[in-house]
């Protein structure tokens, strides 16, 4: 989470790329920061989502932490690409990620974790 008192869209952009969740400029309004300092931790600290995914799915995510798209898994698994994306849109549902980015970072830890 970025907090500034001198903001502009460029830095927003680069903050967001670079992995900062959100964006925030100064002066503060509590109303606004709390919820989404809330919302950062949720997203940090997520509960253990891995007994909640099918098998697919879990193979799924594994292929996607290995830098693989669609189609790639789609080839290795023998299914269609639309298979696929109906379990990547599922896991992503079921993790509350909202982007790829997101999806792919989950990955990454559960990769990193093994």
């Amino acid at each position: 989470m970025v907090l500034t008192g001198f903001g502009s869209v460029n830095v927003a952009v680069q903050s967001m790329q670079l992995g900062a969740m959100d964006f925030i400029e100064k002066p503060l309004d509590e109303t606004v920061l709390l919820p989404k300092i809330k919302a950062a931790l949720d997203r940090i600290s997520p509960p253990e989502h891995s007994n909640e995914l099918s098998h697919a799915e879990s193979e799924i995510v594994a292929l996607i932490g290995q830098g693989l798209a669609n189609k790639e898994i789609a080839f290795r698994l023998k299914r269609s690409i639309r298979t696929i994306e109906n379990h990547r849109h599922r896991v992503m549902k079921k993790l509350g990620a909202t982007t790829s980015a997101e999806l792919i970072k989950f990955a990454l830890s559960l990769k990193g974790s093994r």
